[in-house]
């Protein structure tokens, strides 16, 4: 919906490499997920969730584009699992 109608919207995506109970890859064939955004239309980043720098430049990269009406933008925060999901 977003790209279709070229939403000003910046979707986050944390990855901590597992799903529910299972790691990601398990779930997903894709390399990343951020390149689903591919599928959808949109631009897409994936940037060390860990680095703050790398996060803040993207998030303003992306910001940027909706504020000025270039649509929505995915990107994906890869980073660690530190605990339980529940």
């Amino acid at each position: 919906f977003a790209a279709s109608f070229s939403a000003p919207v910046v979707f986050f995506c944390q990855n901590n490499q597992w799903t529910t109970s299972v790691p990601t890859s398990q779930q997903s064939a894709s390399e990343t997920l951020a390149q689903k955004g591919k599928a959808y239309g949109m631009p897409y980043v994936r940037v060390d969730g860990n680095d703050a720098l790398a996060v803040y430049a993207a998030t303003q990269w992306a910001a940027e584009r909706a504020r000025t009406n270039h649509g929505p933008t995915l990107i994906e925060h890869f980073t660690y699992r530190a605990e339980g999901h529940s």
